[in-house]
């Protein structure tokens, strides 16, 4: 809102009850070269190089910390650096983040500098100030979504070993990890190739879905595949996100506590992201308008915006879904019940494959299991079976399956 005000501007807002509403400002820009920008699909193909390079190493016996309190964020990292064949353990927050840090040797560590409670900065210096840490020594990456001037010189000041910006250019985050694992550990790996992916080919694997740009999305995450890995778990975790953000709403409109605020603000910025990542991007700006007012105390536009957004967030949710069960061929009918004999059989046929880290028979299992109806409280564990199995969670799957088991005695 300020910066609007300092741009001569204002924020504009048409709302009609059961439409929807509509959010829009008008800035007067100096005409600085007036030679047409040109066909911007082209650019988008051409500057997709980036995201369609093949890794030229692997690094088998190299193992990377990642750590970010937005499950979806690190689904995609793992998946930007499958193809490296290393090993990859996540961590959702500072503390767990110290607690593996004590016990495991890492080769990089990659911190989301944006997290509740301790943020990456002092979880940073945690680590290097424990001298008896076995990754007292180990590069940290920070990785973060401020990518405004100076934001780099700020972070190598504090004593990070290198900065990546949100979204993730993999060719990036590869170019990083090449820098910084010794070239004696690296081995040849694939070709690289530097052809331009065909996107419209790549778009029609994917429904369209109202409010959706997969041109957007598909410049952030690789391939159609990893997108609809992504989309399902929007679309499985979208809901429990809600609820944790209108609780910390509610304490922002009980209290005047910054920390409230902060909180907020932090968990509204990691959907602002997850949005984005799908190509919610009217949803995304939402959040982003959300996040600036709790971040500079504007209650007005809070008020005035989270009712909007929870529409909003909850329409593009469902219309996902909506469009993914189509595709995948489901045609809207009621699903059955699955009984308590098959469902033991899938529970256990799926715990033994992650075991196992048979992900194909997992993945099947998975597929099955959403085609049976559920009662309210299975319905919720299946959507976290699902989240699990999708980070390779063994540890999580044994006890959710464990749950499921135990409901149904």
């Amino acid at each position: 809102m300020n910066l609007l005000e300092l741009m001569d501007s204002r924020l504009e807002v048409e709302s009609t009850y059961g439409a929807g509403s509509r959010f829009s400002f008008t800035i007067e820009q100096k005409v600085i070269d007036p030679e047409p920008v040109g066909d911007i699909e082209k650019r988008i193909r051409e500057q997709s190089v980036d995201y369609s390079r093949q890794t030229g190493f692997i690094i088998p016996d190299a193992r990377i910390l990642v750590v970010d309190d937005n499950e979806m964020n690190r689904f995609v990292f793992s998946g930007l650096i499958k193809e490296l064949e290393c090993g990859i353990d996540e961590a959702d927050s500072g503390q767990e983040c110290i607690k593996l840090a004590s016990a495991e040797k890492y080769d990089i560590i990659f911190i989301d500098h944006m997290m509740p409670g301790m943020d990456g900065i002092e979880t940073f210096h945690r680590i290097r100030s424990d001298k008896d840490s076995p990754n007292a020594g180990t590069p940290v990456v920070v990785l973060t979504a401020n990518a405004v001037t100076g934001a780099r010189e700020k972070y190598l000041k504090e004593g990070f070993d290198g900065f990546l910006t949100k979204p993730i250019v993999p060719e990036k985050l590869e170019s990083l990890i090449e820098k910084l694992i010794p070239e004696e550990r690296r081995k040849p790996g694939k070709n690289i190739s530097t052809e331009n992916p065909d996107l419209s080919a790549e778009e029609k694997e994917l429904p369209e879905v109202e409010g959706i740009d997969w041109d957007y999305a598909l410049m952030k995450i690789r391939s159609s595949q990893l997108l609809k890995k992504v989309v399902d778990s929007f679309c499985l975790t979208a809901g429990s996100e809600l609820d944790t953000l209108k609780e910390l709403y509610s304490g922002v409109e009980s209290t005047h506590d910054p920390k409230s605020s902060e909180d907020y603000r932090i968990r509204v910025h990691a959907m602002k992201n997850t949005a984005a990542m799908c190509g919610a991007l009217q949803v995304s700006a939402l959040a982003r308008v959300l996040e600036y007012a709790a971040r500079d105390n504007d209650r007005q536009t809070l008020d005035a915006v989270m009712p909007v957004f929870e529409r909003e967030w909850t329409r593009q949710r469902q219309l996902l879904s909506d469009a993914f069960s189509t595709e995948n061929g489901s045609d809207g009918s009621e699903k059955e019940p699955v009984d308590k004999d098959r469902l033991s059989e899938q529970l256990d046929t799926l715990d033994r494959a992650m075991k196992d880290l048979d992900i194909d028979i997992a993945d099947e299992v998975m597929e099955e299991l959403k085609r049976y109806s559920y009662d309210e409280r299975e319905e919720q564990l299946i959507g976290q079976l699902a989240v699990a199995v999708m980070n390779l969670d063994r540890a999580q799957t044994s006890e959710i399956v464990r749950k499921l088991t135990q409901n149904r005695e």
